[in-house]
């Protein structure tokens, strides 16, 4: 019984960093495309260069506002632990 409960908990463990990994990369790549491809959205969807620069502060106040929301929730997450083995 003990044995297939672990085989159960490896394949949970497996589909999880599988999921983990594909975020990984996928944000990865998005957060490091924008600008690059910044031109050739403007190019292919006809876009001004205000309706670009608007998109562009868009996307770093959303930076800004990530940074801002982690420096203010620190002393909440401090101490706390925020990795938890399953089952345990």
């Amino acid at each position: 019984m003990k044995h297939e409960s672990d085989e159960n908990d490896w394949f949970a463990l497996k589909i999880l960093l599988s999921g983990m990994l594909g975020m990984v990369v996928a944000m990865g790549i998005g957060r490091f495309a924008f600008t690059p491809i910044l031109p050739l959205m403007q190019r292919d969807l006809g876009m001004t260069n205000s309706v670009a620069g608007w998109l562009a502060g868009l996307n770093y106040l959303g930076y800004l506002a990530g940074a801002v929301a982690v420096h203010l929730h620190r002393d909440y997450c401090a101490g706390r632990r925020l990795w938890a083995a399953p089952g345990r």
